[in-house]
C-alpha cells in the first residue's frame, strides 16, 4: 500500500509539473498575444492619424478649389467688361474718325 501511495503521489507530481508546464506555456502565448495586440494598436491608430490628414487635406483641397472657381469667375467678368469697354472705345474712335 505505501508503494502504491508513492506511486500515486509521484504520478501527481508529474502531473502538477505539467500542469505549470502548461500554464507557463499559456502564459507566454498570452503576454505574446498582448505584444501583437499593442502593436496592432499602434498601427490602426497611425492609419486613423493619415485617415484624419487625408479628410484635412481633402477638405483645404475642396474649399481652395471653391476659391479658385469664384476667382475664375471674378476674371472672366473683368475680361468681359474689359472686352466691351474695349468694343466701346473702338466704336467712339471710328465714329470719331468719320
Amino acid at each position: 500500500m505505501v508503494n502504491r501511495t508513492s506511486a500515486i503521489a509521484e504520478n501527481g507530481g508529474k502531473l502538477m509539473s505539467n500542469a505549470l508546464v502548461g500554464m507557463q506555456d499559456i502564459s507566454n502565448k498570452v503576454h505574446h498575444l498582448l505584444d501583437n495586440s499593442k502593436q496592432i494598436d499602434m498601427i490602426v491608430t497611425t492609419i486613423k492619424d493619415i485617415a484624419d490628414q487625408t479628410k484635412l487635406l481633402a477638405l483645404n483641397a475642396s474649399i481652395e478649389a471653391a476659391r479658385a472657381g469664384k476667382r475664375q469667375k471674378e476674371l472672366f467678368s473683368s475680361c468681359i467688361r474689359c472686352r466691351k469697354a474695349h468694343r466701346t472705345q473702338w466704336k467712339q474712335c471710328a465714329q470719331a474718325m468719320s
